[in-house]
């Protein structure tokens, strides 16, 4: 915003030097507050970074459409990156990446057979069922 010539105050920097005690109190206090409470994000903000990274999150796509989830289920990680990339397009996605998700989703990795193998999670094939079961 730029103030017009005519409606500038010329004596602005007078009265803020006169002032200046003050505007430093005022800085000092909020400065103790912020270190004693931290920042709020305000409500909008929030709500627009849920709604942003529900958007963004394929992987949260990915599990409802292709994959079946309970503790009878199991899944080669290899295979699970294979149907996610063919699902997504991505890629991109490595093997580490996908595998720190899905851990993050709470689905442990073991290794079976040379394998490794994310437990609680199965590919639904084409047919609708699941291709790994225990």
């Amino acid at each position: 915003m730029v103030i017009p010539p005519k409606k500038r105050d010329k004596k602005l920097p007078h009265k803020l030097k006169a002032e200046a005690s003050g505007i430093l109190n005022w800085a000092i206090q909020g400065c103790l507050q912020w270190q004693a409470e931290g920042l709020d994000e305000p409500d909008a903000v929030r709500e627009a970074t849920g709604q942003y990274r529900q958007q963004q999150d394929t992987l949260a796509g990915f599990l409802a459409e292709c994959c079946a989830v309970g503790p009878d289920f199991r899944a080669r990680a290899s295979d699970l990156l294979a149907a996610y990339r063919k699902w997504s397009g991505d890629d991109r996605m490595s093997q580490r990446r996908l595998g720190e998700a899905l851990t993050e989703r709470g689905f442990d990795s073991a290794v079976i057979g040379g394998y490794t193998w994310r437990i609680g999670i199965g590919l639904i094939d084409d047919s609708g069922k699941n291709a790994e079961a225990e």
